[in-house]
């Protein structure tokens, strides 16, 4: 074994420590390999950090274009039924694999696990077959994120989510297809809910029996991340229905629960509008930093009411594309007193013109951002060509 394999093997070894990764790195150097060297070094950065922090916008525009990415052709090849994720570079290393119905990573962990440092897998469904097995799979203590993509009916949940080898998991994505009006209320019940740091969910038609089980947990997880896109959530009362509680009171309610150290919260896709952006405001959320808000069928109007809450001026990341704010929409932004803290403002799909986006990347409420997002508002190559020169990379179009 070279020293080099070595040092390879003790990033298999220690998948959550940085150490070995930047030792790696440095002998990656010092073999002429320096630009796999400063992929990692680059990665590791940019992970120690929230994604709206400097250095991982920097990391992101400029630093991982100059490298070129890792070329994905280079991924290790991976025992039958298993793949590597579009994306699956993690702190350097390919890291993210998907299993189809998880057969295959019962079948093959150990062997995975002597390849990449791997700590997130993807599911499409787990048929009560092979749940057993999945459940009983000491390969589950490596994995500190699960991607159920198509969602899970309640009993796969429950039994899942109660192995005692998933003592490392900390983020977890439960999508919608198979998912069943159970599920959610599964999952919340389940010992590994309390150990979360991150948590999303899908397409919960109806969100108060998620709301409310969360509120009835002796022990709620300390979220820092929480998705919530896609779940039907309306910020109106249904005055013709006297029994439905006001989604906006029961997300409050679950933010008294879960929500004291929430730092990331998307409620993209949902039917917020106006009214929703004012209930939306009223609630304090003093750790709040990055709010994602595209498409939330808000006009100038509602962001107008949005400005007022008190998280505004903590924010850091700010997306509300999608939402077709317009010309008004771009004159409140200008007369808006700055966010200082802002560092990354998403305006793409809002159907704004050059004029538009000039005037709003001009004013001193952007005069801090290190990124501004343009795209998708139908701007001429002129145009684009026009704000790059006078705006330099901070701005996308």
């Amino acid at each position: 074994m070279t020293d080099l394999e070595a040092l390879y093997r003790a990033v298999l070894e220690h998948p959550d420590d940085d150490t070995p990764r930047l030792i790696y790195a440095d002998a990656l150097e010092d073999s002429g390999n320096a630009g796999r060297a400063s992929f990692i070094r680059a990665h590791v950065a940019a992970d120690r950090v929230p994604p709206y922090d400097s250095v991982a916008i920097r990391f992101r525009l400029h630093d991982l274009p100059a490298l070129g990415d890792w070329p994905l052709e280079t991924l290790p090849e991976l025992p039958a039924g298993l793949n590597w994720v579009e994306q699956p570079f993690r702190r350097g290393f390919p890291a993210a694999v998907e299993a189809g119905d998880g057969a295959a990573f019962v079948a093959h962990w150990r062997e995975l696990f002597a390849i990449a440092p791997v700590q997130e897998l993807h599911l499409d469904a787990i048929p009560l077959p092979n749940l057993a097995g999945l459940v009983e799979c000491p390969g589950l203590s490596r994995i500190a994120k699960f991607v159920l993509r198509e969602g899970a009916i309640g009993i796969t949940a429950e039994r899942l989510l109660a192995s005692p080898h998933l003592m490392r998991l900390d983020d977890l994505y439960v999508g919608s297809q198979m998912s069943t009006d159970g599920t959610d209320v599964a999952v919340v019940r389940s010992p590994a809910f309390a150990r979360l740091r991150a948590f999303g969910c899908r397409n919960v038609r109806w969100p108060e029996p998620l709301f409310r089980e969360i509120n009835r947990l002796d022990h709620p997880p300390r979220l820092v991340k929480l998705n919530l896109a896609g779940n039907s959530i309306g910020f109106h009362l249904r005055m013709d229905e006297p029994d439905y509680d006001d989604h906006c009171f029961l997300f409050e309610r679950i933010y008294d629960r879960i929500g004291e150290g929430l730092r990331e919260l998307c409620l993209d896709e949902n039917d917020l509008g106006d009214e929703g952006l004012e209930l939306l405001a009223s609630i304090r959320m003093p750790s709040l930093r990055s709010l994602s808000l595209r498409q939330t069928r808000a006009d100038w109007n509602g962001l107008a009411r949005l400005s007022h809450g008190g998280f505004i001026p903590n924010l850091v990341s700010l997306d509300l594309s999608g939402n077709y704010l317009g010309r008004r929409g771009a004159d409140l932004l200008v007369e808006m007193e700055p966010f200082e803290n802002l560092r990354i403002l998403n305006l793409s799909g809002n159907g704004l013109d050059v004029d538009d986006a000039f005037r709003v990347g001009g004013s001193e409420f952007t005069v801090n951002l290190a990124l501004l997002d343009l795209r998708d508002n139908g701007l001429s190559p002129e145009g684009i060509a026009e704000l790059r020169e006078r705006f330099g990379d901070r701005v996308l179009a």
